[in-house]
């Protein structure tokens, strides 16, 4: 493997990112790389730029784009130490309407598990609005009755936090 990309790997899992951000980063740069056939702390501004102008970058999704510019910021900024200069216009993002779950569905589903945990589980979800891998760290003892509030320890970006815990999950006799 490059060398660059090596030291870009270490430098990840020395700051602590994600094993799948160092994956995505290195990937990126590995294609980047291996589209100009030449080391990267080689490729000038222009030829970077000239990349994000070619017909096989452009016809890349935005998040696609957007993660080869992330890796490309990584690398000059906390590998190659100098600054990065791109004139780069991503595509316009799409919006897309959240889907929802209408309360009607929601009992239907809570009445049709036969299984406690099951049920508890899609009510706390639900009723605090958890992501499913924060549902599954969770403890007996996260749970604060009194202020009506589940201290949520493993939440995304590592980060802990309180929610709001609905007196109807918490009076629940399952």
């Amino acid at each position: 493997m490059n060398t660059l990309i090596e030291q870009v790997r270490v430098e990840i899992a020395y700051r602590g990112y994600s094993s799948k951000t160092e994956k995505s980063y290195c990937d990126a740069l590995q294609k980047v790389s291996r589209f100009f056939n030449k080391p990267l702390d080689t490729v000038s501004a222009d030829e970077l730029n000239q990349f994000f102008k070619d017909p096989s970058t452009r016809r890349l999704s935005r998040s696609s784009q957007s993660l080869i510019i992330n890796s490309l910021a990584f690398l000059y900024k906390h590998i190659l130490k100098r600054a990065l200069k791109l004139d780069v216009a991503l595509p316009k993002a799409p919006f897309k309407a959240p889907a929802y779950i209408s309360r009607g569905e929601i009992q239907t589903l809570i009445a049709a598990c036969d299984h406690v945990r099951v049920k508890t589980l899609i009510m706390l979800c639900y009723g605090c609005g958890l992501r499913i891998s924060e549902a599954l760290q969770l403890k007996v003892a996260y749970i604060d009755s009194e202020r009506n509030t589940l201290y949520i320890e493993h939440g995304k970006g590592k980060r802990a936090r309180y929610v709001v815990l609905p007196p109807s999950v918490l009076e629940k006799q399952c």
